[in-house]
């Protein structure tokens, strides 16, 4: 008996234990879920029904079955059904199929498309504002109730908040309903209805062109050529507007003001970020920015020109390598044994900015890099200038000299010329940099100064400064801005949306520039580093709860 006893006993141990482990092994698939919830993207079974193509700071996304929200990163997907919130201080823009929507700051809409997706996307715009390029697709805006119809190649901006709603219509033609009742805004038109839907009858200006986020390519060195025509809304055919350009969003670097105009002007303007208002009488009728990015600074840098490469049994593998360009989405390199360019050896489509290969035999090649942008970018771009280098057998076997019997006559030795005298030492970095490494910017600094003014020290000898800021990522160094080089010991840098959270390095450069703008000298860049502490935003307050759970 006892016998049976003991071995019954021993049997309801062993199977306590397995039951024990059974639930721990449930409890740690939960919480490794429930881990993997809150840390990694959130995915989705459907099919994806666009990207996110340009994100600053934080944007956030919540699947339509989900309550919780994934942080974006460059290129996301996102999926029919989706609330996406752009915080304080942060943009991004959304691809479509073809076209492109930009949202601004502090704004919150949902996409919704048809299953079969033949449908028009559908965009919910519970607050903030956005920029919309419908490019071949059909859209409907829902507006606080308004229920707006745009077709493809519409371009319009709208904004919706406690204070109403605004529609203008840049391109195109849009129907506007409300309440059962249509109404088409063409293009150069605009709406504005208060809080309770009155509509607005105030002076305004709907800009044609530029559009308010516009994007621009400059091919060459000489300043890019930019219209300005806008449509005049509640004011007389002669009312002279005045149309100010800016290097800083508040309009204290004010780099052009054109007054006089009626409905069009025109100026030349380098590679960067301008911001421009068009007022009346001191009121500000429309303002926005746009972006004129250089696409013809690209440097090759290896191989370099007229380089030789020697091999003996295995064909050398080199490393194409060139510059960054601010703005690209990938690059197409091309290499050839003619300077045609027309049977290529190597024609590759690169996200990076350097390519290895050994595919390459003995002769002389030529290649090339082109930038690619993606359909945001208005103007064209073209190829770097071409670079070559020789690729040659070395000798592999031993050469034996047979020196004659009486030696002849030596020739007369041709002159060497002269070498050429050993380039200049480069110039010292700049001191004095500030903000200085290890400094932090918080959310309360960025949202009172609204800018961060990076400053140096002059270096003797040097006419011009190269200001080069990054972002430090887990896979290195991503180039951020370049600026050309510039006569100034400081530079403010007032579009804080092309800033993420955590650490950045700014580098500055001093040069020596001849009359022609070339640099004669260079410098050693000092670069130092700082943290930028932007917390992620805490829940969206919106009228009803139903609208961030999807119903």
């Amino acid at each position: 008996m006892k016998g049976a006893t003991h071995t019954g006993s021993g049997s309801f141990r062993l199977l306590d234990y397995l039951i024990i482990a059974v639930f721990l092994s449930i409890a740690a698939w939960s919480i490794n879920r429930f881990r993997l919830d809150l840390q990694q993207t959130i995915s989705s079974q459907n099919e994806p029904v666009g990207t996110v193509d340009v994100k600053r700071n934080v944007v956030q996304r919540r699947l339509e079955d989900r309550v919780l929200w994934d942080r974006l990163a460059l290129e996301s997907p996102v999926y029919s059904g989706d609330l996406i919130r752009v915080a304080d201080l942060s943009a991004a823009t959304l691809h479509l199929e073809n076209a492109s929507l930009d949202l601004n700051e502090n704004t919150l809409i949902r996409i919704q498309r048809s299953p079969d997706g033949e449908g028009p996307f559908r965009i919910e715009l519970t607050e903030g504002s956005l920029s919309l390029s419908a490019g071949g697709g059909s859209f409907m805006l829902d507006l606080m109730g308004r229920q707006v119809q745009a077709g493809p190649g519409t371009a319009l901006n709208a904004a919706a908040g406690k204070d109403g709603i605004v529609l203008q219509v840049s391109e195109g033609t849009v129907l506007f309903t409300v309440d059962g009742e249509s109404r088409e805004i063409v293009s150069g038109g605009m709406l504005a209805l208060d809080a309770e839907g009155a509509e607005k009858k105030e002076p305004a200006a709907v800009m044609l062109y530029p559009r308010l986020t516009a994007r621009y390519l400059k091919s060459g060195s000489d300043p890019l050529p930019v219209n300005f025509a806008w449509t005049r809304i509640n004011l007389g055919a002669d009312g002279a507007l005045r149309l100010e350009i800016a290097e800083d969003r508040n309009f204290t670097r004010v780099f052009r003001a054109i007054d006089n105009l009626t409905s069009s002007a025109q100026t030349a303007l380098d590679a960067g970020l301008w911001y421009w208002r068009l007022s009346f009488g001191g009121d500000v009728l429309s303002s926005g920015r746009f972006t004129i990015t250089d696409g013809s600074g690209i440097e090759l840098l290896s191989p370099s020109m007229n380089s030789v490469f020697r091999y003996q049994s295995d064909l050398p593998e080199l490393r194409f390598q060139w510059s960054e360009t601010e703005g690209a989405s990938s690059y197409i390199l091309e290499v050839c044994d003619k300077t045609d360019f027309v049977n290529l050896q190597i024609n590759r489509d690169l996200a990076a900015n350097s390519f290895f290969s050994s595919s390459l035999g003995p002769g002389t090649w030529y290649w090339r890099v082109r930038p690619v942008f993606s359909a945001a970018f208005g103007g064209g771009v073209v190829y770097s200038a071409a670079a070559s280098f020789s690729i040659e057998p070395g000798e592999t076997d031993d050469l034996v000299l047979e020196l004659p019997q009486s030696e002849p006559e030596p020739a007369a030795a041709a002159e060497e010329p002269p070498l050429p005298p050993p380039p200049p030492p480069p110039l010292p970095a700049p001191g004095g940099r500030a903000p200085a490494t290890g400094y932090r910017i918080g959310i309360e600094l960025l949202q009172s100064e609204q800018s961060i003014t990076f400053r140096w020290s002059a270096v003797p000898g040097a006419n011009a400064y190269i200001f080069t800021l990054y972002q430090q990522t887990s896979s290195g160094r991503r180039q951020i801005i370049r600026r050309a080089p510039e006569n100034r010991t400081s530079l403010t840098l007032d579009d804080l949306t092309i800033l993420d959270r955590g650490a950045f390095i700014w580098q500055v450069e001093a040069v020596s520039r001849s009359p022609n703008g070339s640099i004669e000298r260079r410098g050693r860049p000092g670069e130092n580093t700082f943290i930028i502490d932007i917390p992620l935003p805490g829940p969206v307050e919106v009228d009803e709860t139903g609208i961030l759970y999807g119903s």
